[in-house]
């Protein structure tokens, strides 16, 4: 009874897949409990476990007109140091992870063509496969690319100026060998939406937005799929179907004129 009373007072504060986790953990606690003679019963079978409703994380996204709110926010007073913001531009224009943006390298941007082919791990601080393992080469908009570009030409120059060694020819640093972890990002980005009026996102949702967006604007869902390194547009579409739904009216109204249009 006070342990339900625990996870009652947790569900009214907790997202339940977070009281779930600690439940979770309480209970592999009392089973080496229980093995051990140490208590008589496992006091958390049959409980309850609530809480606030979680929305998806493939649902974290902003709208058309908040994107250009938040990356015109993002561009106002960039510089070379605040490399954060060029790291949420590039994550933005490619739709892509953040440990695949923290692990873009020197040589992976030709032209107007980003090469995906690891990804960057902060336990590990190394190189490591892309998610499924899965390498594609991506188009981002001509401007963006060559705006990356000069920023990649002065952040040489400036790490040879210093010494700096960057033996993993990493393009963006926050410490001579490592880029800016994820929770750095997390937080720029969380003052940034502040600054645009926005609803707070992480940065993972700059990338459910690209997804999203071009959705919105008609991209297929194959082309789709490869772009952002889905093992098949399967996965593509059971991750959107939120908004795919949300266009069947659209897609009706597609199918009305094109049928009208021959009879």
């Amino acid at each position: 009874m006070n342990y339900q009373a625990f996870l009652n007072d947790l569900s009214i504060k907790n997202a339940i897949s977070t009281n779930q986790k600690i439940n979770k953990h309480v209970r592999a606690c009392l089973k080496d409990a229980l093995e051990e003679g140490l208590i008589p019963k496992d006091f958390t079978q049959g409980v309850t476990v609530a809480g606030k409703p979680v929305q998806a994380e493939e649902e974290k996204y902003l709208s058309e007109a908040e994107t250009k709110k938040l990356l015109a926010e993002i561009r106002n007073g960039m510089n070379d140091q605040t490399t954060t913001r060029w790291m949420a531009i590039i994550q933005f224009a490619g739709g892509l992870r953040y440990s695949e943006v923290a692990g873009l390298t020197y040589d992976d941007l030709k032209k107007q063509t980003l090469r995906i082919n690891k990804a960057w791990s902060f336990a590990e601080k190394k190189h490591v496969p892309t998610k499924n393992e899965l390498k594609r080469t991506i188009k981002i908009e001509p401007s963006i690319a060559s705006e990356l570009k000069s920023y990649i030409t002065r952040q040489r120059r400036n790490n040879m100026k210093v010494g700096i060694p960057n033996k993993d020819k990493l393009v963006f640093l926050s410490s001579p060998d490592s880029p800016p972890t994820h929770a750095a990002m997390n937080k720029s980005l969380k003052r940034a939406c502040k600054r645009a009026n926005v609803k707070e996102i992480t940065s993972h949702a700059l990338r459910h937005t690209h997804v999203s967006l071009l959705i919105y604007h008609g991209m297929d869902i194959v082309s789709i799929s490869k772009r952002i390194g889905h093992k098949s547009p399967t996965t593509t579409i059971e991750k959107y179907s939120h908004i795919i739904n949300e266009l069947e009216h659209r897609n009706d109204e597609i199918s009305d004129k094109m049928v009208a249009s021959f009879l």
